[in-house]
């Protein structure tokens, strides 16, 4: 039986012909003697790693920033009459949701191409929750915030 394995197998023993053909390194190489390769400074904080970990977690908060001027703004504003819109409905009722900033409050219209939420405070809350529902109404409504498609409630007349 031969020493050498057969050749279609991918282990093989080096010849003697190809060992004299080898040019083999003046020394050992050892991991020791490249310090900076196996042994990092684990206490070096990298400045690009800390911004890119760091980005998502600044971009969160900066759109929370956003988004609770935005919703302050449409809450605490007096609506814009000069947008005022009139929408002629059915009346569907009222409803509340509670968010991050408090409960929100609604009146459901329904139009002939599609239905409509528009925003009321909680004393048109109180006022519209005995309204009628499934009367025809007409809804004054305007935007608290210049160019917003947030509506509020500024009148409801039955017809």
């Amino acid at each position: 039986m031969s020493d050498e394995p057969p050749k279609n197998s991918r282990i093989r023993r080096v010849p003697e012909s190809e060992k004299k053909g080898r040019v083999w390194p003046d020394k050992r190489q050892h991991a020791s003697n490249y310090p900076g390769m196996l042994n990092p400074d684990v206490t070096k904080k990298d400045p690009i790693h800390s911004v890119i970990t760091a980005l998502p977690v600044i971009m969160l908060l900066i759109g929370l920033v956003f988004w609770y001027q935005k919703d302050s703004a449409q809450r605490g504003g007096p609506p814009l009459i000069s947008e005022a819109v009139e929408l002629v409905g059915k009346f569907n009722g009222v409803s509340t949701t509670q968010a991050a900033g408090g409960a929100q409050y609604f009146i459901w219209l329904k139009q002939v191409d599609n239905p409509k939420t528009i925003r009321i405070t909680k004393s048109q809350y109180a006022e519209y929750r005995a309204h009628e529902i499934g009367g025809a109404v007409l809804v004054t409504a305007a935007p608290t915030v210049s160019g917003s498609d947030t509506l509020w409630v500024v009148d409801i007349k039955s017809e």
